[in-house]
């Protein structure tokens, strides 16, 4: 096919493809090459580049969504790839499958879907595999325990590269995993409570609101914070308007003054902005703002 588009929220699947891919390459220090963010002229020309002492030559371009391929390189490329080269693009975000170009890049073949095992009998298959490589096995309660504490089903972050990590620091401890070795050493993750964060902040509960922030995953902290911005210009606005009518919303900080509340919109205003710019990471930027809010209300 020479092009495959690889999206989804299963990195572990999309890891299987790249490297069943990649396999049978031939000095790859000649023939592979990566790029990151754009489908450029650069990878472009990368693209029509004839493979060097090989019939064989591979692209592999990392993106976090599947915005730059609608531009004129890609359409260009499109229409006519080089069958000496096999272009493998790898995109972070799961693509909108009610888009135009979504539905026209599946039609054609490109779009390979990476989701999430839907079976606990699929997820303790991929287990069993990793630990048959590694020369491990584990009893049948401690996979039942294993999975459970990590709940893959429950938490929208949790993902099978995760899952295998853990696995492996257990066979590091034993090749032989019981029940006793997963209490020991494995983790429980649990599902952050996002809406519980507003009232942390207001009680300045700074050991649970950190607790509830670490269970938050890196993606999600734009729309957390985003969230937590809606309630306080929802409150501000409760200052000057009559709010009976025009919101359904709860009025969470109605009882502090609206210059508090004011300073709590910028703070999560320019840390949204940050994260947008490169300036901050996903993770520090939610921790700063809530943190930063919580001091503000009760200084």
């Amino acid at each position: 096919m020479g092009i495959y588009i690889y999206s989804g929220n299963e990195p572990y699947k999309i890891d299987a493809y790249r490297h069943k891919l990649l396999k049978d390459a031939q000095m790859p220090e000649m023939n592979v090459q990566r790029f990151y963010s754009d489908f450029s002229r650069e990878v472009l020309d990368a693209c029509m580049t004839a493979p060097f002492l090989s019939d064989k030559r591979y692209v592999i371009l990392d993106l976090d969504a599947i915005k730059p391929l609608e531009g004129k390189a890609f359409t260009e490329y499109r229409k006519a790839p080089n069958a000496s080269t096999e272009l493998i693009i790898i995109v972070r975000k799961k693509p909108d499958e009610r888009l135009k170009f979504t539905k026209a890049l599946k039609k054609d073949g490109f779009l390979i879907p990476c989701d999430k095992v839907s079976s606990e009998q699929e997820l303790e298959k991929v287990l069993l595999f990793e630990l048959k490589k590694a020369g491990a096995v584990i009893t049948s309660d401690a996979l039942k325990e294993f999975t459970k504490r990590l709940n893959y089903f429950g938490l929208e972050y949790m993902n099978l590269n995760v899952m295998v990590g853990y696995l492996l620091n257990l066979v590091a401890v034993s090749k032989q995993i019981t029940i006793e070795t997963v209490q020991k050493f494995t983790p429980t993750f649990e599902e952050a409570d996002r809406f519980k964060l507003a009232e942390l902040i207001r009680e300045h509960d700074m050991t649970e609101l950190l607790r509830q922030l670490n269970m938050i995953d890196g993606e999600s902290a734009i729309g957390v914070m985003s969230l937590l911005l809606s309630a306080f210009r929802v409150s501000y606005k409760s200052k000057y308007f009559d709010m009976k009518d025009r919101t359904k919303q709860r009025i969470v900080f109605k009882e502090y003054k609206s210059d508090i509340l004011k300073e709590c919109i910028s703070v999560l205003t320019k840390d949204i902005l940050a994260i947008k710019q490169g300036l901050m990471s996903n993770e520090n930027a939610l921790k700063h703002s809530c943190v930063s809010c919580a001091r503000l209300l009760n200084k």
